[in-house]
C-alpha cells in the first residue's frame, strides 16, 4: 500500500458518486475503464519512461485516490501519500505476427479490473513491437480520470520524460488539489444558485420526451446489460475542413455543427423533433485547469428540429441550447434526475440513451526527443453505458508535439450489442457522413430534410405490377359461377350462387323501378345478416354507390349522416324506418317492403364511384371515403391472390356491414367461387365463434385484433383439439402486440393454420399490406405490399426514406380512394401528387412506420390524435365536439390509456356533472365505441405555458363513485356474479344496482364476464343477455328464473362426433 500518513478520508464528488454508483449496479462492467494506446516511433528510453511514470504519480494527487469503505454503505475517499507504481513491460517483436499477438494483449488491459480500494488507478503496460517501436497502454478508472485530465498527463508525462534525456530542469507549479474541489462542490449542494440551477433545468426539460428509440433499427430487449462494441469511422481532411468552414462561416464551432446534423440523423430514425441528446461538460471551475480527477458532468441538451428549415436554424438553435445550459453545467446529472420525478432500475440515465461528446483538448505540444508519438484513446472491449454514445476526436487530439499537415477527424461510434448490431451501427454511419457531404454542398437555403436524400430513391419499393390491366369493372359475384354450388349459408338459410342471383336481381330490379340510376348513392342500414349482402350486390350490379351505415348508431347521427351523404335512396328494415322520423330525409325502405317508394333525385356522385364507407372525422361527424370501381376491382382480385381464396373455401363474414372489411369478406370470396358463412347477428362469444366456424366449416376468418384478443383461449382450445381447422385466420384493425398473441401462433403453427397480420386504411380500399406471422417474430410488421399496392415511408417533404429511418407511411398505386364526398380541401391534403416519387398520386395516411431490411411494413403511431381503439378508428375530436354540446361543460380533452385500455375523457365543467349525465349526452350522438369507458372531471384542465393540455399532469382514470344508496349484492348469486364483474373490470367491489357500462365495461370485456359466467356458474346463457340486464340485480335475477343449466362436459365429445357427421354430409353434398 505505501505510507499513508495522509489519510484524511473525504468525500465522493458528484461525479465520483455517479461513476461508483453505476458500477455497483453493473457488476463486472468495465464501462468506466479508460484505455489509451500511445504508438512511439524511434528510440525510446525506457527507464526515463518509467521513472516520468513515477514522477507524475508523485506529482498529481489525485492519480493515488482511493475509496474506503463507509459505514453507511456509502464509500468514502483518500489521497494515499506513496504508492506503487504500476507498470509492466512486454516483448512482442520477436512474434511472428506482433499486431496480432498486441490486439489480443490490449483487449486483455482493457478487460482487466480495477480495485478501487487500492491505488493507483491507473497502470501502464509497454508493449515492444519492433526495434523502433514502442506502444504504451495506458489504462485508468473514471474515479480520477476524464478527458481533460489525461491531457494534463501527457503533458506532465513527456515534460518529465524531456527534461529526463536532455538532463533539462523541470519547473512544475503545484498543480491544485482535488480535494478543494470536492469540498467547494459539496458545499454548493443546498446553496440558492444550486436551487435556481434545478429550476433551470425544470423548465428547460419541461414536457421533453427522454428517450430516443430508433424503432427501425434498434433490437428491442426487456434489459440492459452494459454489453458493448464499437466502430470507428473517419472523416477525411479534405471534407472535415469543409465541414469546419461551413460552421465558422454561419457562426458556427465544429461541436455545434456536428452535434446538429448528428440530432438530425436521429430524428429521421426515431420519427421525433423534439429529442434529448447527453453531453459531456468539463465542469472546471477556475483554478482547477492543472488538476488530475473526475470533473464531467453529462447534461441534456434538448434540441427542437424544424425540418423543413435551412440547416444553420438547426445549428443555430443548438448553439442556443449549448449556451444556455453551459451556465447551469454545475448541477449534477443525478440531481437533475432525481428533482424532476425521472427514476432508473439500473445503470442507464432516464432522462437520454443518445450521447454525443467531443473530445476537443488538443494533445501537448511538446517536442519528445527521438520520438515520434501518436494516440488513439477511448478504446473498449465489450462495455458501453448507453444505448449509442459518439464521440469526435479531432486530428490534434492524436500528435503529441508538432502537428502538419491537413487535419482530419476520427468518430467512434460505442453502442450496445443488445440493441444494435454492427450492420446496423455502420448503417448509421454511412448515413451520417452522407448528411455531412450534403450540407456542405448544399445551398443555404435547402430544407434540412431535404439533405443527402437522392441516395434514398433507390430504396423506395420497386415497381409492383398490377394484376388487372386496365380493367375497371367490379367482377360481378355470381357470373361464372356453378349455380348448384353453395354461395351463403346463415342459420337454415342455404343459397347456391343460382339462388344468391335471383335475390340480388331483385333486389336490383327494384332499385331501378325506383329510379335509382348508376352513380347515385344509396343508403344501406343493416345490421350483419343476409340482407346486407344482397343489398350490396344489387348496388353494384346497378352501378348505384352502396353507402352502408351504422344502423345500431342514435338516429340523430343516423340523420345527420344521411343530410349530409343525400342519397336517393335508404334502404333497412321497417324498425329502422321507424326510428328516423325526421323531417327532409331521403325515402326510406323496408328491403322487404312489396312495393318501394320513388328515389329522390339527386346528383351523382363524380367519377366511377362503387361504394362510399364513413371514416372517423374530427368534427362532429365521419368522413365518407368514395372508392372507386377500378380501385375496387383491383382489390377484389388482389386479395383473392393475397389469400389464396378458391371453390373449396368457406369464408366467414364476420364484419358489421359499416365496416369497409365486410366487403372483403363478401366480394372476393363470392368471385373466386368460395362459399360465405354469415353468423347470426350480434356480438360473437369465443364459444359462439368457434361453434359456427366448426359447424359451417370456415376455412378462413378475418377477425379484428382486439376482438380475437378478447376470445383467443377459446381459438387456441379449438384449434389444438381439433374442433376447428381453418386454413387461415386474418387478424388486422390495430396494432397486434405480439406477446398477446404468441400462443395463438403456437397453436395455428402445430396444426398447419396460417396467421395473418392485415394492414390498411379506407381511403386505400381496406387492405394495403399482409404479414404471415411465425414463431420467430419479435415484433408484428404490417408486412408486405399486396399485388399492385405500393407503400413508401415519406419524410416531411414527400422525399421517400431508407429502411430503418422514420416517417409517415403512404400509399400509392390502383387502389387509391377518389377522395372524400364534397370535401376537395381534405381530399387535397391527403392525396398528393409526390414530386420526389415521380409526380405519382399518394395517399398521406397520417401512420407513423418504418420499412425493415426485408422490405416490411412496420407501424409505430399517428402523426395526429387519431387513434385505433377496439378496432375502430377515432378521431378524440369528434368526441370531444359532442362533450362541448352538453351543457355545463366548458372544455374537454379525450385521449386513450398507455396500455390502450380505456378511452378516458377529462371534462372541466361549469356546472355539478357526472359521468352518467356525460355518458347520457354521448350516448344519444354517439355509436357505442366512440363512448369513452371513463370520464375524469376536474376544476381545471392542466395546461402547458404555451396554452396546449399537459397530457403528463393528467390523472388517471378512476371507477365513479357508487350510487346513493347502494347496497351489497345480496345474494349468493349476486355475490358471485359481481366477484367476476369487478375481476373482469378491475375495480375493488359492485354494488347490486351498478351498470356494467357505467363502471367502464365494454363489448370486449362483456365477452369476458360471459365467459367467466359461462365457467364458473356453468349456466349457459347468449351474450345479449348481458347487453339487456346490465345490473348485478338484474343479471343475477335473469340467471336464476331464466337461465339453462350449462351442458355436462362431456358434451364437447359428443359435440366433435356431430359435427363430423355434419360435415361429411355437407361435403358429399357439395360434391
Amino acid at each position: 500500500m505505501g505510507n499513508l500518513s495522509q489519510q484524511v478520508l473525504f468525500d465522493l464528488s458528484p461525479a465520483q458518486e455517479l461513476v461508483w454508483l453505476h458500477e455497483r449496479l453493473s457488476p463486472g462492467s468495465r464501462a468506466y475503464n479508460f484505455v489509451a494506446v500511445l504508438t512511439m516511433r524511434g528510440v525510446l528510453d525506457e527507464d526515463a519512461l518509467r521513472l516520468g511514470m513515477t514522477a507524475i504519480l508523485r506529482r498529481h494527487p489525485g492519480l493515488r485516490l482511493e475509496l474506503v469503505a463507509g459505514g453507511t454503505g456509502r464509500p468514502r475517499q483518500r489521497v494515499v501519500s506513496d504508492c506503487r507504481l504500476r507498470y509492466h513491460s512486454v516483448d512482442l517483436s520477436a512474434e511472428s505476427d506482433p499486431d496480432t499477438s498486441f490486439d489480443r494483449l490490449l483487449r486483455d488491459e482493457a478487460d482487466r479490473e480495477f480495485d478501487t480500494y487500492q491505488a493507483p488507478l491507473v497502470r501502464w503496460c509497454l508493449v515492444r513491437v519492433a526495434a523502433d517501436e514502442h506502444r504504451l497502454v495506458h489504462s485508468e478508472h473514471h474515479l480520477i480520470h476524464d478527458g481533460r485530465s489525461f491531457l494534463v498527463l501527457m503533458r506532465d508525462l513527456f515534460s518529465a520524460y524531456r527534461s529526463i534525456v536532455s538532463h533539462e530542469p523541470l519547473a512544475q507549479p503545484d498543480p491544485g488539489s482535488y480535494v478543494d474541489y470536492v469540498a467547494m462542490r459539496l458545499a454548493e449542494g443546498n446553496s440558492a444558485e444550486r436551487a435556481r440551477g434545478l429550476e433551470f433545468w425544470r423548465a428547460e426539460l419541461d414536457g421533453a420526451t427522454f428517450e430516443t428509440p430508433l424503432p427501425g433499427l434498434m433490437r428491442g430487449t426487456p434489459e440492459r446489460r452494459n454489453h458493448g462494441a464499437q466502430l470507428m469511422q473517419r472523416i477525411e481532411p479534405a471534407l472535415a475542413d469543409r465541414l469546419r468552414a461551413a460552421g465558422a462561416a454561419g457562426g458556427h464551432t465544429v461541436f455545434t455543427t456536428m452535434l446538429g446534423l448528428f440530432a438530425e440523423v436521429m430524428r429521421r430514425h426515431s420519427g421525433l423533433a423534439d429529442l434529448v441528446i447527453g453531453t459531456a461538460v468539463g465542469n472546471r471551475p477556475d483554478g482547477f485547469e492543472d488538476v488530475v480527477g473526475m470533473f464531467v458532468n453529462t447534461l441534456p441538451l434538448r434540441l427542437r428540429i424544424d425540418p423543413h428549415a435551412p440547416a444553420a436554424a438547426l445549428l443555430d438553435e443548438v448553439t442556443d441550447v449549448v449556451m444556455r445550459v453551459l451556465a447551469h453545467q454545475d448541477v449534477p446529472i443525478q440531481q437533475i434526475t432525481s428533482f424532476l420525478g425521472q427514476h432508473t432500475t439500473g445503470a442507464d440515465n432516464p432522462l437520454f440513451n443518445i450521447v454525443f461528446n467531443q473530445a476537443d483538448d488538443t494533445m501537448p505540444d511538446v517536442d519528445v526527443p527521438g520520438l515520434d508519438v501518436r494516440m488513439f484513446e477511448g478504446f473498449t472491449t465489450s462495455t458501453t453505458r448507453n444505448d449509442l454514445d459518439l464521440v469526435l476526436r479531432p486530428d490534434s487530439r492524436r500528435v503529441v508535439g508538432r502537428r502538419s499537415g491537413p487535419a482530419g477527424m476520427d468518430l467512434t461510434w460505442d453502442y450496445d450489442t443488445d440493441r444494435f448490431t454492427e450492420q446496423t451501427v455502420r448503417l448509421l454511419a454511412d448515413r451520417f457522413a452522407d448528411l455531412l457531404r450534403a450540407y456542405v454542398d448544399a445551398e443555404p437555403t435547402t430544407a434540412l430534410a431535404a439533405l443527402a436524400t437522392a441516395q434514398h430513391q433507390q430504396l423506395a419499393p420497386t415497381d409492383n405490377p398490377t394484376l388487372l390491366d386496365g380493367t375497371t369493372s367490379v367482377p360481378r359475384a355470381t357470373d361464372g359461377r356453378d349455380e348448384t354450388s353453395l354461395a351463403i349459408v346463415s342459420g337454415a338459410t342455404r343459397w347456391t350462387f343460382g339462388g344468391l342471383a335471383g335475390h340480388v336481381e331483385r333486389v336490383a330490379a327494384a332499385l331501378q323501378g325506383a329510379g335509382v340510376v348508376e352513380g347515385q348513392p344509396v343508403a344501406v342500414l343493416f345490421c350483419r345478416g343476409l340482407d346486407s349482402v344482397v343489398t350490396l350486390l344489387a348496388c353494384l350490379r346497378i352501378g348505384a354507390v352502396y353507402c352502408p351505415l351504422p344502423a345500431a348508431d342514435p338516429p340523430s347521427r343516423l340523420e345527420a349522416l344521411l343530410r349530409r351523404l343525400a342519397p336517393a335512396l335508404v334502404v333497412s328494415t321497417e324498425e329502422l324506418r321507424r326510428r328516423l322520423t325526421a323531417d327532409g330525409l331521403p325515402p326510406v325502405v323496408d328491403l322487404a317492403a312489396s312495393e318501394w317508394p320513388r328515389a329522390a333525385d339527386v346528383p351523382r356522385v363524380k367519377g366511377t364511384a362503387s361504394y362510399i364507407m364513413h371514416t372517423s372525422g374530427s368534427t362532429g361527424l365521419p368522413k365518407p371515403v368514395v372508392v372507386g370501381r377500378a380501385a375496387l376491382a383491383h382489390q377484389i382480385t388482389a386479395l383473392i391472390e393475397a389469400y389464396r381464396l378458391g371453390p373449396n373455401d368457406r369464408v366467414l363474414a364476420f364484419a358489421q356491414p359499416h365496416f369497409d372489411v365486410m366487403l372483403e369478406e363478401v366480394l372476393p370470396t363470392l368471385a373466386a367461387g368460395a362459399g360465405l358463412v354469415v353468423p347470426k347477428d350480434g356480438l360473437l362469444s369465443g364459444r359462439d365463434l368457434v361453434a359456427v366456424a366448426a359447424a359451417r366449416g370456415v376455412t378462413v376468418a378475418n377477425l379484428p385484433t382486439s376482438y380475437v384478443l378478447t376470445v383467443r383461449d377459446e381459438i387456441i382450445a379449438a384449434l389444438s383439439d381439433g374442433r376447428w381447422s381453418p386454413r387461415l385466420i386474418i387478424l388486422g384493425g390495430e396494432r397486434l402486440p405480439v406477446e398477446q398473441i404468441r400462443g395463438l401462433v403456437d397453436a395455428a403453427t402445430e396444426v398447419g393454420t396460417t396467421v395473418m397480420n392485415a394492414y390498411g386504411v379506407a381511403e386505400a380500399t381496406i387492405t394495403s399490406t399482409v404479414h404471415t406471422l411465425t414463431r420467430d417474430d419479435r415484433a408484428v410488421p404490417l408486412g408486405l405490399d399486396l399485388r399492385g399496392v405500393r407503400t413508401h415511408v415519406v419524410d416531411v417533404g414527400g422525399n421517400p426514406l431508407p429502411a430503418g429511418a422514420v416517417g409517415e407511411i403512404a400509399i400509392a398505386g390502383p387502389t387509391l380512394a377518389d377522395g372524400y364526398l364534397d370535401d376537395e380541401a381534405t381530399t387535397a391534403a391527403r392525396f398528393v401528387s409526390a414530386v420526389p416519387l415521380g409526380g405519382q398520386r399518394v395517399l398521406l395516411t397520417g401512420d407513423r412506420g418504418y420499412r425493415d431490411a426485408e422490405g416490411r411494413l412496420h407501424f409505430l403511431g399517428r402523426t395526429d390524435d387519431q387513434i385505433k381503439f377496439r378496432g375502430y378508428r377515432i378521431e378524440p375530436g369528434e368526441i370531444r365536439w359532442q362533450l362541448l354540446t352538453c351543457p355545463g361543460v366548458r372544455d374537454a380533452y379525450v385521449t386513450m390509456t398507455a396500455d390502450h385500455g380505456q378511452l378516458v375523457a377529462y371534462v372541466e365543467p361549469q356546472l355539478d356533472l357526472d359521468s352518467r349525465e356525460l355518458r347520457a349526452h354521448l350516448a344519444d350522438r354517439l355509436p357505442n365505441a366512440m363512448i369513452p369507458t371513463a370520464f375524469v372531471l376536474m376544476p381545471e384542465l392542466p395546461r402547458t405555458p404555451v396554452g396546449k393540455i399537459d397530457r403528463t399532469a393528467l390523472p388517471d382514470p378512476t371507477p365513479p363513485p357508487p350510487r346513493a344508496g347502494d347496497v351489497s349484492p345480496s345474494s349468493d348469486l349476486e355475490r358471485r356474479v359481481a366477484r367476476i364483474w369487478a375481476e373482469v373490470l378491475g375495480l375493488d367491489q359492485v354494488g347490486r344496482t351498478d351498470n356494467f357500462f357505467d363502471l367502464g365495461g365494454h363489448s370486449l370485456l362483456l365477452l369476458l364476464a360471459h365467459a367467466r359466467i359461462s365457467d364458473e356458474l356453468k349456466m349457459d346463457i347468449p351474450v345479449t343477455t348481458l347487453f339487456r340486464f346490465p345490473t348485478v340485480e338484474a343479471l343475477a335475477r335473469r340467471l336464476s328464473n331464466g337461465a339453462d343449466p350449462a351442458p355436462p362436459d362431456h358434451t364437447r365429445v359428443v359435440d366433435r362426433t356431430r359435427l363430423s357427421r355434419v360435415r361429411s354430409r355437407r361435403d358429399r353434398r357439395d360434391q
